[in-house]
């Protein structure tokens, strides 16, 4: 299974969404990759990246891929629970 990784910091939010999708889709279709590993270390722990992680996981599902969280903080994860998307989000 051919694998991608995307790194994301900083504030995950609607306004970043689009260019990371774009950035999903070019490396899922220049690698031929049905997996992709969010290396999420230096994201901002808050309900927007949640929200984004989210519907990253949906496009990339509707392509055929499988998307795994990678270095996610600990507040990160929690508030992941919180919302009750431990289920969508997490291994």
């Amino acid at each position: 299974m051919a694998t991608v990784t995307l790194a994301l910091d900083g504030q995950l939010g609607r306004a970043r969404l689009p260019n990371v999708c774009r950035n999903l889709w070019m490396l899922l279709a220049c690698s031929g990759a049905t997996l992709a590993l969010f290396d999420l270390r230096g994201i901002r722990p808050d309900a927007a990246a949640v929200d984004a992680l989210a519907r990253l996981q949906l496009y990339a599902r509707r392509r055929g891929c499988k998307v795994l969280l990678s270095t996610a903080p600990v507040e990160l994860i929690e508030l992941i629970e919180l919302m009750g998307l431990h289920d969508a989000l997490l291994p």
